[in-house]
């Protein structure tokens, strides 16, 4: 069963912006019980792409996409 979590109040009642949207594709060779995850991040709107190797390398990207396209 899929719970929802409740959104942070920074979100608008109309929920969270496109732009801040991506696409994340998790590769096979990903394995959850090293902690090991590789895969693609693809920004929604700008269509700007980074592949990741952990999950630290894909919050950067996300992070540096966000801060110059808002």
């Amino acid at each position: 069963m899929h719970r929802r979590t409740p959104r942070p109040e920074s979100h608008s009642a109309a929920g969270p912006s496109i732009h801040r949207s991506f696409v994340v594709r998790l590769y096979g060779d990903s394995d959850q019980a090293d902690d090991r995850i590789c895969g693609l991040a693809e920004h929604m709107v700008s269509g700007l792409a980074s592949e990741f190797q952990s999950v630290d390398e894909l919050v950067r990207f996300m992070r540096r996409v966000v801060a110059t396209r808002g």
